[in-house]
Parts: structure tokens; C-alpha cells; sequence
């Protein structure tokens, strides 16, 4: 009976241990690293566990807000990631579930060191799950130096798999 016991507190261990890990690899952005490097300290919700970034130098709040068009069939259910390039040569990749429907605006606030005002973004999706073609409206971003609006969205990212989509302001 003692080995018994001792087995399943074992299983129950190992079972909390390995309760809150993610197997899931993340892909890593394409970026020119003679143009963009990466910033020191990222904070996002959550911090991304392979960033090897600390939360110290993450201390401006970068408010974003992206809204999806209200046509037909302009959601999705696809795993989003944007890059955000700062005007001082940093650039920050934030992935987010696909959680964008049609005529929704989706809000959030991430504490991030200075990236400058931003100028660009690149948008990505995985192209996976129910209507993967997502067709943003626009995106605002205000952070300590300004704000920067992107609108120029002409073609639906990720309807025929995956697909990445750049724009500036």
C-alpha cells in the first residue's frame, strides 16, 4: 500500500509540474537585423517564456487598438502576431488568439521600454482554424512618442494559409 501511495503522489507531481508548460514552438519573425534590433526588456501579457527579456526596462505603455472590418466573413479564428518597428531601430513580435471578429474593436496595453513612435507593422497569421482570412480596418497605436495609425489594409491576411502583410504610416 505504502509504494502505492507513493506512486500516485508521483503522478500527481509530475502532473503539476508540467501542468502550466507549453510544447509549442514560436516562430520567429523575418526581420532585417542590420535595420531593427531587438529591445533590451520587453513586458507583454504574459512575457514570452523563450524572450530571455526582463520586465525592468519595460516601463512605457504602448495603448493599442485594432479593429476589424465589419464586412462579411472579415474575422477570424487564426493565431495573430504583429510586429511593431520603433522609430529607434527596435522592433517587438506579440502573438494574440484569434480573438479579431468581424466589426470588432479589440483594445490592450503593453508596459514596453521606448521603442520610439511607431512606423511600421507587419501582420501574420497562422492561416489555421474557422475562416482563417482576417481583414483588420485599422490599427492605432499611442506610445510615449506619439501616435501612429495604420490603415491601409487592401487584401484579407491569411485566407489561403499562412501569409504576413507590412504596412507603414
Amino acid at each position: 500500500m505504502k509504494t502505492f501511495k507513493a506512486s500516485i503522489l508521483s503522478i500527481a507531481a509530475t502532473s503539476l509540474l508540467f501542468a502550466n508548460v507549453s510544447f509549442a514552438a514560436e516562430e520567429i519573425p523575418n526581420v532585417d537585423s542590420n535595420t531593427y534590433t531587438a529591445p533590451s526588456a520587453v513586458l507583454s501579457e504574459p512575457l514570452p517564456s523563450d524572450s530571455g527579456l526582463s520586465a525592468q526596462a519595460a516601463n512605457y505603455a504602448y495603448n493599442f487598438t485594432i479593429k476589424t472590418q465589419a464586412r462579411e466573413n472579415a474575422g477570424t479564428d487564426s493565431k495573430i502576431s504583429i510586429t511593431f518597428y520603433g522609430s529607434n531601430g527596435t522592433y517587438l513580435t506579440q502573438s494574440f488568439p484569434g480573438t479579431f471578429e468581424q466589426g470588432d474593436i479589440d483594445t490592450m496595453r503593453l508596459m514596453l521600454p521606448n521603442m520610439g513612435k511607431i512606423t511600421k507593422i507587419t501582420l501574420r497569421s497562422d492561416g489555421s482554424g474557422y475562416k482563417p482570412g482576417w481583414r483588420p480596418e485599422y490599427v492605432t497605436i499611442d506610445g510615449p512618442s506619439g501616435t501612429s495609425k495604420f490603415t491601409n489594409f487592401t487584401r484579407s491576411i491569411g485566407a489561403g494559409g499562412a501569409d504576413a502583410y507590412t504596412t507603414t504610416n
